[in-house]
C-alpha cells in the first residue's frame, strides 16, 4: 500500500495518570499514631514507649488500645475514604501527598477522639488517687498532643 498516514492522538487525560501512577511507584505512605520523635515523657522513656505499653500491655500495665481499636473499628470507613481520595488523584483533583494528609488529619482525630471516650479498663484505684482520674491515657494530655501523621515518599 503506497502513500503516506497521518495519525492523530486524542490524549484524554492518559497521560496525566500515567504520570500519578509513575508518582505512587515511589510507595508513599502514611504513618499515623505516636511516632518515634515525640519527644520525652520522663522516668528515662519516649511518649513513643509509654504509648506502646498501652496500647499493647505490659506485665503491669493492662491492654487498652487506642490505635488499633480505632482504626478496627473505622477500618470500612477509612477504605470507603481511602477509594474516594485514589479517585481524586487520578482526576487530578489532589496530589499523592494531600489525599495521604487527608486521610492522616482523620484517622489523628478519630485516635484522639477514642481516647477522650475513654479506653477500658479503668486506671487501677492508686493511680486514680495518684492522678485524680478514673480516665486511662488523659493527665496531661501529652499523649494527645503526641498523635500525629507523617507523609514519607511523595
Amino acid at each position: 500500500m503506497a502513500g503516506s498516514f497521518k495519525t492523530t492522538t486524542k490524549d484524554k487525560g492518559y497521560t496525566a495518570i500515567l504520570h500519578t501512577f509513575k508518582e505512587v511507584a515511589g510507595k508513599p505512605s502514611v504513618a499515623i499514631g505516636v511516632l518515634e520523635d515525640s519527644g520525652d515523657h520522663g522516668d528515662g522513656l519516649s511518649v513513643a514507649e509509654v504509648a506502646t505499653f498501652n496500647e499493647f500491655g505490659t506485665e503491669t500495665i493492662p491492654e487498652r488500645s487506642f490505635i488499633r481499636s480505632t482504626v478496627d473499628q473505622n477500618f470500612n470507613n477509612y477504605l470507603e475514604r481511602s477509594r474516594k481520595l485514589q479517585s481524586k488523584v487520578i482526576l487530578q483533583e489532589l496530589s499523592v501527598k494531600e489525599a495521604l494528609s487527608v486521610l492522616g488529619e482523620s484517622i489523628q482525630s478519630d485516635i484522639i477522639k477514642t481516647i477522650n471516650a475513654g479506653v477500658d479498663p479503668e486506671n487501677d484505684p492508686k493511680t486514680i488517687e495518684r492522678k485524680g482520674s478514673s480516665t486511662p491515657l488523659i493527665d496531661t494530655g501529652q499523649l494527645k498532643q503526641s498523635i500525629r501523621y507523617k507523609v514519607d515518599g511523595t
